[in-house]
């Protein structure tokens, strides 16, 4: 059993312009990309590729190449004890509606990046509502290709509103397993209509939006940039080819298929990364019918915003926050659980900020839904750090270092920092540490007069960090008196 239309060709890939709704779309995304998504004829694949495995659960993870980052076998044994859990919230118990389930992700998969057509940045709401209004004719041929024989009468209705939550939403776990967000955020994903008669359609939309975001995770594109050109170039050729409405060349499918599934290619999942989401997700489908909450959109919102405000998750949202930004800057050696751990951050968090403050400090940062593309700023301080700890005379480094990454430590400086003294490198985290407290708290107490955190029913608000690190002279005056200037503007 099947859909009316083939959406896919050879697994993994769009059909042809006008075989598929959005063809025109999903064709230039995959095989004629704009200069900044010139990832896509290797994301696009493997996204598609990946979410086919985390719904079979027929083999170990480890075993589909890329998918697992390092070959981490606590990946395999993490999702092996959560996957009967998984199949439950799909509604997928059985080889049928597993086959149902694995042939609409597919397709989500195949859209979910669909609003990278028009911008990256926020590319997620972009693409639902490019999906949703943009062209009525189109969304009325996806709807329509949404179909299985005998199907209940609202049920292609449902798949279509399945497909654009999953765009809408495929990056909210992995923005709270950064601790750039927070948990409130994934009210969102529920419908404004939603309630107790609707518990079992949440969580199948709550556990579809999860396991994307983790196919989407694994598959970011981490190519070098030799093969990145040669996928760009072999989709082109493809391109090229249906252009001419002529068969698809087997042989250039098969290169870009193989190069999609070299080592090193994609992202992959860690232990790490994929026990976040697991556990966001556990949450969150266990409050959704809660007795206080029973599906309402609303209610969860609320009690979400409850447990965020216990001060053993703003500990594990700063101690998110320091391992994102640490193995995303090749900072990794700073990973290292005697020195970078929920005691260690507390204890910064109490000492800094004293313990009736630390309460305050928790209400508030409870409130801050997410803190929009605030990596890089974060970043950008704890690679600062570094380099004044690393090289003697950090004017002298700067300027022979001109054009430097600011926001990733070359391999030279990653040895050093490797090399680096227990002692040297505990002083270092706890610097760092501080100064993320402090620059969270700096942005809490500028705003405290509106984030009505003592309200019964306090609103959630979006910290948009964007114009710290867009401005290049902007973001080297703040990093440079934040870090380098032994952080003067701290007591201010």
């Amino acid at each position: 059993m099947s859909f009316r239309t083939d959406f896919l060709v050879h697994s993994y890939l769009p059909d042809a312009i006008d075989n598929i709704p959005f063809g025109q779309i999903l064709n230039d995304l995959f095989f004629d990309p704009i200069k900044e998504n010139q990832d896509f004829p290797i994301h696009g694949p493997n996204a598609i590729r990946f979410i086919e495995v985390l719904i079979s659960g027929e083999e170990e993870l480890i075993n589909t190449p890329g998918l697992v980052r390092d070959a981490d076998v606590g990946v395999d044994e993490i999702y092996g004890s959560c996957f009967d859990e998984i199949k439950r919230g799909l509604g997928a118990d059985s080889l049928k509606e597993k086959k149902k389930v694995s042939d609409l992700l597919k397709i989500a998969l195949l859209f979910h990046d669909i609003g990278k057509f028009i911008r990256r940045s926020n590319h997620p709401p972009i693409g639902a509502n490019l999906v949703r209004n943009y062209n009525e004719e189109q969304r009325q041929r996806l709807v329509d290709a949404l179909v299985y024989e005998h199907d209940e009468r609202d049920a292609k209705h449902n798949r279509f509103s399945l497909i654009t939550s999953i765009i809408q939403h495929h990056d909210k776990f992995g923005v709270v397993s950064t601790g750039e967000g927070a948990l409130p955020l994934f009210s969102d994903i529920l419908y404004f209509t939603s309630d107790a008669s609707a518990i079992q359609g949440i969580q199948k939309n709550i556990t579809s939006v999860m396991l994307s975001n983790v196919s989407d995770i694994a598959s970011v594109c981490t190519a070098p940039q030799h093969l990145r050109d040669k996928a760009y170039e072999i989709a082109k050729a493809i391109r090229h080819v249906r252009s001419g409405r002529q068969p698809d060349d087997k042989a250039l499918v098969e290169e870009l298929l193989c190069i999609c599934k070299e080592p090193g290619v994609s992202l992959g999942l860690d232990s790490a990364k994929l026990s976040k989401v697991i556990d966001d997700w556990r949450i969150v489908m266990n409050m959704v019918e809660h007795e206080d909450v029973q599906g309402d959109r609303v209610k969860l919102k609320k009690h979400l915003l409850d447990i965020e405000r216990n001060p053993a998750r703003a500990i594990k949202r700063v101690l998110r926050l320091l391992q994102e930004c640490s193995a995303t800057s090749n900072c990794d050696p700073l990973i290292d659980t005697r020195f970078m751990s929920s005691t260690s951050v507390e204890s910064i968090l109490v000492g800094t900020l004293g313990a009736h403050q630390f309460q305050t400090f928790c209400e508030l940062l409870a409130t801050v839904a997410k803190l929009d593309y605030g990596l890089n700023f974060f970043k950008a301080i704890i690679c600062a750090c570094v380099r004044k700890e690393i090289h003697k005379d950090y004017a002298m480094a700067l300027n022979i270092e001109n054009g430097w990454n600011c926001y990733e430590l070359n391999d030279k400086e990653k040895e050093l920092l490797s090399s680096m003294r227990d002692n040297e490198r505990a002083a270092l985290i706890s610097k760092i540490t501080t100064l993320f407290v402090r620059t969270l708290e700096g942005l809490l107490n500028r705003y405290i007069g509106v984030l009505g955190y003592l309200s019964s029913d306090p609103r959630r608000f979006g910290f948009q960090m964007r114009p710290l690190t867009s401005d290049e002279k902007i973001r080297d005056t703040i990093i440079n008196l934040l870090c380098i200037e032994d952080h003067k503007t701290l007591s201010h």
